[in-house]
């Protein structure tokens, strides 16, 4: 072959070519191999049981991430900012983490899924009477509250509720002191959030759920734009931790403060 090559000048014009084109590719650097982060920012919101500020008891869900990123030889850095500023945050930009996170629709697009933690029921909170479902709430022209940024937020919205009957508070603040005081009629909120809040609050009244709304699956999640490395080791811890039966020890630690 190398002698035909070069029997002709057209041919030994395209052998010099090739020649050129070679060697670049034989000394080309290769791009170094991805790593998992020493270190990884988490963004999360005040919902306790679920997820808290207090490194002693900071909730389900962030005892759960933070298992998973020892496993994973990861530090993490907790974050609390306001929870739709947070959301924004992190879809937006690289490598941050944000739990608890329900998997909804509008939210599919917007994060890398890493890993389902456990699933959560929404329910309607109401003093007077049990809300058992949306339609019963505008037959009774009841406002409903719900955390500002929330998947309870998006679904009142979905569902076409009206917007002049939809309370949007601070996730953690004054829910209970928005439903007493009767500026709300029902608050629509995690089952075991809501519980546990009103039994920390150590009011008198009566609280009553009605049936599920809606039940939804919350992970951990990351931005779009997120290290492969990084959801891969959190993703072999967490199932790691399913199997040895980690998660449901860490659940049924907190159902005594429900």
């Amino acid at each position: 072959m190398l002698i035909d090559c070069l029997q002709t000048s057209f041919a030994k014009a395209w052998c010099r070519l090739a020649a050129g084109l070679l060697v670049p590719l034989i000394f080309w650097p290769l791009a170094p191999a991805a790593t998992v982060p020493s270190s990884v920012t988490v963004m999360s919101v005040e919902a306790m049981p679920l997820s808290s500020s207090n490194p002693d008891r900071p909730g389900i869900t962030l005892e759960m991430t933070r298992e998973a990123a020892r496993r994973a030889g990861i530090t993490p850095q907790f974050e609390f900012i306001p929870w739709r500023r947070a959301q924004e945050q992190v879809a937006n930009g690289r490598d941050l983490l944000i739990t608890p996170l329900a998997r909804t629709p509008e939210r599919e697009d917007r994060y890398r899924w890493i890993a389902l933690l456990y699933r959560v029921e929404r329910t309607l909170a109401s003093l007077d009477k049990p809300v058992d479902s949306l339609a019963q709430a505008q037959a009774e022209k009841r406002t409903i509250l719900v955390g500002a940024g929330t998947a309870q937020e998006q679904l009142l919205h979905s569902a076409g509720y009206p917007p002049e009957l939809i309370l949007s508070a601070k996730v953690g603040e004054r829910e209970i002191d928005l439903l007493v005081s009767g500026r709300a009629q029902a608050w629509l909120n995690s089952s075991p959030e809501t519980i546990w809040r009103w039994q920390q609050a150590k009011r008198p009244e009566p609280l009553l759920l009605g049936r599920p709304i809606q039940s939804d699956d919350v992970y951990l999640a990351c931005s779009r734009d997120c290290s492969a490395p990084m959801i891969e080791s959190f993703s072999q811890a967490i199932r790691e931790m399913r199997s040895d039966g980690s998660m449901d020890r860490l659940l049924l630690r907190y159902e005594g403060g429900y």
